[in-house]
């Protein structure tokens, strides 16, 4: 009986494997490592989490839909959240229904006969309280946006305008002679009104010394920005400095600009 020969050495084992079984080899080592890892990385808790939803929204995003939304709603949010990151207010959190609920609180406000600066001290805490709330913070701003996007809604009732402005030409002297805000600090312009896709997206720009303006947020991206000539709320801003109070370095309130939105508009119903 002869002895059995010494087993070969690996290498040469390896070597003498058709290639075939070389892969097989090496794939199930792959599966057995893989597995091992996963099974301390699951003893030790580090396992990843599952993958998020395939529509979750973008981190500091809101995933609820903007259906009923107005353009002017859009905007005051937007206005109303630049400034609460800046003022380090937590306003955002409340949702977009609770703040528009809140602007147009404002409004009702303001149409009751409360001044805005009484509006914005009846935002600070109760006396007694030192703390600052996510809605005190932005008090101030957020009475001016309310004034500019949510207090001026379209009137239903008719104006007398007739076809008015019917070659987009529009001035100070007739805003006022149909009882309207001139929102802009030149005399006159030109209104474009320009259907970007469908009734619901329109484009309104306004054109003063040659330079090409966008009125509203759809123009944003088309036209330059209105605040070059967009006037000043003054009369907020009295009204903050002779209460003692002062408006934030960041916080510039405006003219209303609806009814030169709602003008604009006019031209596109009319082509």
């Amino acid at each position: 009986m002869t002895s059995p020969q010494p087993g070969r050495p690996i290498t040469q084992r390896w070597s003498a494997m058709s290639p075939a079984a070389k892969a097989w080899i090496i794939g199930i080592g792959i599966f057995l490592t893989l597995g091992a890892i996963g099974g301390l990385m699951e003893a030790a808790g580090i396992l990843p989490e599952g993958p998020p939803p395939e529509h979750a929204a973008p981190d500091g995003e809101d995933s609820s839909e903007d259906d009923g939304i107005s353009e002017d709603e859009q905007a005051f949010l937007d206005a109303l959240y630049e400034d609460a990151k800046e003022q380090g207010s937590g306003i955002h959190g409340f949702g977009d229904e609770d703040n528009l609920e809140l602007g147009y609180a404002v409004c009702s406000d303001l149409e009751d006969g409360m001044a805005p600066t009484e509006v914005v001290q009846s935002l600070q805490p109760d006396d007694g309280e030192d703390e600052e709330t996510p809605i005190s913070k932005v008090a101030s701003p957020l009475v001016g946006h309310a004034q500019t996007y949510l207090c001026e809604e379209p009137s239903t009732e008719d104006t007398g305008k007739g076809d008015w402005p019917d070659d987009g030409h529009v001035t100070e002297a007739e805003f006022e002679e149909h009882d309207l805000t001139w929102p802009l600090t030149e005399t006159e312009g030109e209104l474009q009104c320009e259907i970007i896709d469908g009734p619901d997206v329109e484009s309104v720009t306004i054109t003063v010394d040659d330079t090409e303006y966008a009125v509203n947020g759809v123009a944003d991206s088309r036209a330059e920005d209105i605040e070059p000539i967009w006037a000043v709320n003054q009369e907020l801003l009295d009204e903050i400095e002779e209460a003692g109070e002062e408006a934030p370095d960041d916080f510039t309130p405006r003219v209303g600009i609806g009814d030169l939105i709602d003008t604009g508009l006019e031209l596109c119903d009319e082509g």
